[in-house]
């Protein structure tokens, strides 16, 4: 498809580039980044061709593009084009434009990336009240609920008692307005198990991921990036209940995914790399005083 860009006909241009972007979301969604990124810079190249470089849809296609690269791993240079992106369309669309807060909610996530939480929430706290004045559409309350779940994250990583009713008030709202299997529900609940695990409630947790595991294996995909989040974290969940072999078998089989997946610098790898090294280390550890308790005296 991306190799019969419309020529001589602007409409049939405009046709093109509108699949392209949809095509672009749904694969960085499912966790194809490098086809998510291709097709969105080919639907910004003739979005600006079509429509100019700052019509509102052609800065919607460098969104998708900028969010590709990072889910790639390429915090640095994505955060530098949120930056100019987000800088753009203040100018062009103004500050109250839906686009506009979905970057300044991108620059808060880069801000939680690189663990600057106070920075995030002055800047989430900013969208959130915006989205109350134009929550209008099905999109504009799921963006609503995002922003809800990224505070809830920030204050549970500042060590604040009120995240798990935040997360737990999400839910409902998730549970309500968009369904249980939703993909936002369940990005919600495995959340809520991360609070869990952070507070040692590990039996909590444990039921908890594997509940949403099993859900978002269902309803996803088994190698859908949220699936393949939650079983690592189940893998981290069984290592804190010294369940090392079950950690072993999932830890391997998430960076198996990965690796196919992903560059072999991005940070998911090698936390999973350092994870697996781990545990590894535990079960070579309990392996030699084994052998070390069946060794005959003499």
């Amino acid at each position: 498809m991306t190799y019969h860009r419309p020529r001589d006909d602007i409409k049939l241009l405009q046709a093109w580039a509108l699949v392209l972007c949809r095509a672009s979301r749904d694969a960085l969604d499912q966790g194809f980044y490098h086809e998510a990124l291709d097709m969105a810079e080919k639907s910004r190249n003739a979005r600006e061709e079509a429509y100019g470089p700052d019509h509102a849809l052609t800065l919607e296609s460098a969104l998708h593009s900028i969010r590709a690269q990072r889910s790639l791993g390429d915090f640095n240079g994505a955060e530098r084009r949120f930056y100019d992106l987000h800088i753009r369309c203040k100018k062009v669309l103004g500050q109250e434009h839906s686009l506009c807060y979905k970057l300044i909610e991108d620059l808060a996530i880069m801000h939680i990336f690189k663990n600057n939480l106070e920075t995030a929430e002055t800047l989430l706290s900013k969208v959130q009240l915006g989205r109350k004045v134009t929550c209008e559409s099905l999109a504009d309350r799921i963006d609503a609920i995002g922003t809800e779940a990224n505070l809830a994250i920030i204050h549970r990583e500042l060590g604040l008692a009120s995240a798990e009713n935040e997360f737990e008030q999400v839910l409902k709202d998730c549970e309500h307005q968009l369904g249980s299997d939703h993909p936002e529900t369940l990005v919600v609940q495995v959340e809520l198990a991360t609070t869990y695990l952070q507070q040692e409630r590990y039996e909590e947790a444990e039921g908890l991921f594997g509940q949403v595991y099993k859900s978002c294996a269902r309803v996803l995909r088994p190698n859908h990036p949220l699936t393949v989040s939650c079983k690592a974290n189940l893998a981290t969940t069984y290592a804190y209940r010294n369940k090392w072999r079950e950690a072993e078998v999932l830890c391997r089989e998430v960076l198996d995914i990965r690796t196919r997946t992903l560059c072999p610098k991005h940070p998911d790898i090698l936390d999973c790399r350092e994870s697996l090294d781990t545990i590894s280390s535990v079960l070579k550890q309990q392996q030699r005083r084994k052998v070390r308790r069946r060794k005959p005296r003499v």
